[in-house]
């Protein structure tokens, strides 16, 4: 629809209002969330601020990117050795490591004096770069030149130049180190290599032979053994010595428990050359134990008779099938005579099972412990062998170790002389490696670093600022804001801005609905408490605009209705509706015995005990007790009785109304403080009032976008079914100085009843 206010084209909101906002409000116990806290606070100033930040952060990055420049780095290597003539080892002369050092430190201030930086600085190359020799040139060159070293690496000074441009940095390393050599090193070569790599030579030879002989010796002695890994066949001699001694000393403890002495044994079988095993006499059933086979024949021997017995209550003895199955029998009895003399063999006895030490008699365990005895010598004098061996071979391996370590520093060495080229007569060696390309990527580049902080920053300060603009707004904007500033009171509804030269048909439809749900929250004439109270924190808020269109739609609700103006000074709730008489609402409260004059409005339903002109003076006569008595002769008659006051902190009836009422209203109108609304909230709580709520006024199409309790309050009304009203030109008789809401409620009413 064109000119379908936003409020009208979101989806409904399923929650209540109070349960988005709460009814008290202690701001202790309300958990904001950072965005929920940012968004309130830039809320209707989220265009600015993302223009303020995109045009700051940008203009700050690229101010960043563009006025510091790029930094490239060159270095180049002098490389210094204060040593004496050496053949072979590094550390022939103590001295030698600090003279390094000393004399590198020395090369690098040398590198730094001013006569070496002229030079540069006067050279062809440099020149050819346009920059002139100024004193401010040459603080330059100083600042972007360093020279330095390193404890690592003490033989190596470090020369370095950063500038903006690579090619200038490359060519003030050269010149530097250039001008260093012409001023300070001079140009002599002298070679020693001969003589070095003579004697080197010659020693290289003598160790080789060395060690290809500790390698064949170390060879042979393994040949001697059924492996060259002497160090694991050590290993397994000597656990199993260590097993075969726990197995003996197992044996002994037995032996000595049957009475049998092991050292005589030992004795016994050292007297006759050698361990005699014993002859051990066992029975079937002894040697089952260990031979299966003997086990088995037992176990069928067992069957076989069992099987005889069993014949013998079917068959006569003489009869062929008993007679076959003896014969069996005995066929088996022979072959367990034959196994008994067949184990007597130590071969055969080789390979059955062992016997358990636990099942053994005692000649077996003497059999076992001499056996064991030999064994373990067998291995013992193999042990011994081996160990001896894996001591030589250790040895050996050790020279063969040294040896190579020699070797390869020889070989070094060799390879070192092989690729010098200078050798200087006096004290100390100068190498100098010059970087021969300017460098493609610069060393620093803090652009990116600055335009990143320029962004930040150039973000970040109106983000800051307006946020801090928003939080230090103590006024309400949206309601939701009343969470925020802990208003112990539900927001029951929101009312938009009416424009009476822009509003259409789907705007003014929109607005209606709000006054309905606003009546629709209070329940008005539906339950017992019929009296409210509408009052505000200020004036020009709305409370009357509120109290007329509610009114309205309580009488288009079928009940019986009575407007009650006790603002007795503004009295605008009487002049929107035309009424003016001499007394009204002030003499009826005084005089309460007396039937007040109300007037019938021109909404059907509607009546309204009017302000009158002489009002005014009776104010301070006006007490508590005499409204009580007004308000209880006109309960009974109507069924909705609405109160319009004076702003609740200033006027003295808006006091005794409230303290009387069921509940009082505030009406909250947009760019009111939030001080106020809070003392206003006190102020009906001070005086024993009951407050029953507030209703947002005068809110936006963008405070109904963002506020929920706007969204909430006119969530029934859809897209595109909004109820046509008649012209607001030509309002009712009677309504001519009603306010734009209050005639659309009226005209809404009057067309249902039309259509009706």
């Amino acid at each position: 629809m064109t000119g379908e206010p936003p409020f009208l084209r979101y989806g409904s909101h399923a929650h209540d209002v109070e349960s988005l906002h709460g009814v008290a409000g202690d701001p202790g116990q309300q958990q904001v969330s950072i965005v929920d806290f940012i968004r309130r606070h830039l809320r209707g100033r989220f265009l600015l601020t993302g223009i303020l930040c995109a045009t700051l952060g940008l203009s700050a990055a690229a101010a960043g990117y563009l006025i510091p420049k790029p930094q490239y780095k060159v270095e180049g290597l002098v490389r210094v050795q204060a040593t004496m003539p050496r053949i072979l080892y590094q550390v022939e002369d103590p001295a030698q490591q600090p003279m390094v050092a000393a004399f590198a430190n020395t090369q690098a201030s040398l590198l730094q004096n001013p006569r070496v930086q002229a030079r540069a600085m006067n050279s062809v190359a440099w020149r050819e770069l346009g920059r002139p020799r100024t004193p401010e040139s040459e603080e330059d060159f100083t600042r972007n030149l360093s020279v330095s070293t390193n404890k690592e690496a003490p033989e190596l000074v470090f020369v370095n130049f950063h500038d903006p441009e690579p090619r200038a940095a490359l060519i003030a390393v050269q010149e530097t180190i250039k001008a260093y050599q012409e001023l300070f090193v001079g140009a002599e070569a002298k070679s020693v290599r001969d003589m070095q790599v003579s004697a080197l030579a010659s020693r290289k030879t003598t160790l080789e032979a060395q060690k290809r002989d500790f390698e064949t010796r170390i060879r042979a002695v393994a040949a001697e053994f059924e492996t060259d890994d002497l160090r694991r066949l050590n290993e397994h001699y000597v656990t199993q010595m260590l097993n075969f001694d726990t197995r003996i000393s197992a044996l002994a403890m037995m032996l000595g428990e049957a009475g049998i002495d092991p050292a005589a044994l030992e004795a016994e079988a050292a007297a006759q050359g050698g361990a005699k095993m014993l002859a051990v006499a066992k029975t079937p059933e002894q040697i089952a134990l260990s031979d299966r086979k003997m086990a088995r024949l037992i176990f069928d021997y067992e069957n076989t008779a069992r099987a005889i017995d069993q014949l013998r209550s079917t068959y006569a003895d003489d009869h062929r099938v008993l007679q076959r199955v003896r014969t069996e029998l005995e066929m088996l009895e022979r072959a367990i005579d034959q196994r008994a003399r067949e184990w007597m063999n130590p071969a055969v006895q080789a390979n059955t099972m062992p016997v358990p030490i636990e099942a053994m008699t005692p000649p077996e365990l003497a059999n076992a412990y001499l056996r064991l005895r030999d064994q373990t010598e067998k291995f013992r004098t193999k042990a011994i062998a081996v160990s001896k061996a894996l001591t030589q071979t250790d040895e050996l391996q050790r020279e063969v170790f040294n040896t190579t370590a020699l070797l390869d520093e020889v070989t070094r060495r060799i390879d070192q002389l092989a690729l010098e080229a200078k050798v200087q007569d006096r004290i100390g060696r100068i190498d100098v490696i010059l970087p021969d390309t300017p460098p493609s990527m610069p060393a620093k580049d803090p652009r990116v670093k600055y335009a990143l902080f320029g962004l930040i920053a150039g973000f970040g300060f109106p983000f800051v600022a307006m946020l801090f603009i928003g939080f230090a707004d103590r006024r309400f904007r949206y309601a939701d804001q009343t969470v925020d500033a802990g208003i112990p009171a539900a927001m029951l509804g929101v009312l938009p801005e009416l424009d009476e030269e822009e509003a259409d048909a789907g705007r003014l439809s929109a607005a209606v609905h709000a006054v309905h749900h606003v009546r629709m929250r209070l329940r008005l004439g539906s339950d017992g408490q019929r009296t409210r109270v509408i009052s505000s924190p200020s004036s020009g808020d709305g409370k009357t605009t509120l109290a007329l269109s509610l009114g309205i739609s309580c009488s288009a609700a079928g009940a019986r209705t009575l407007l009650i103006d006790f603002d007795l000074i503004g009295r605008a709730l009487s002049g929107r509706l035309g009424a003016a008489p001499l007394h009204g609402t002030g003499h009826a409260i005084l005089h309460h015995r007396k039937a007040p004059e109300i007037l019938a409005t021109a909404i059907p339903g509607l009546w309204i005990l009017p302000a009158g002109t002489a009002d005014a003076k009776l104010r301070s006569r006006l007490t508590h007790e005499h409204f009580r008595l007004l308000l209880a002769s006109l309960r009974e008659q109507y069924d909705v009785i609405l109160v319009d006051t004076g702003p609740v902190l200033g006027s003295l009836e808006a006091n005794i109304a409230a303290a009387i009422a069921d509940e009082t209203i505030l009406v909250v109108g947009r760019g009111t403080r939030h001080g106020l609304v809070r003392e206003a909230a006190a102020h009906v709580a001070s005086i024993g009032g009951r407050l029953g709520g507030m209703v947002f006024n005068r809110a936006s199409d963008s405070d109904f976008v963002h506020t929920a309790a706007g969204s909430a309050a006119l969530n029934s009304v859809p897209s595109g079914d909004a109820i046509p009203i008649g012209p607001v030109a030509t309002p009712l008789p009677g309504m001519e100085s009603a306010d734009m809401l209050a005639k659309c409620v009226a005209a809404e009413r009057m067309e249902n009843e039309i259509a009706a």
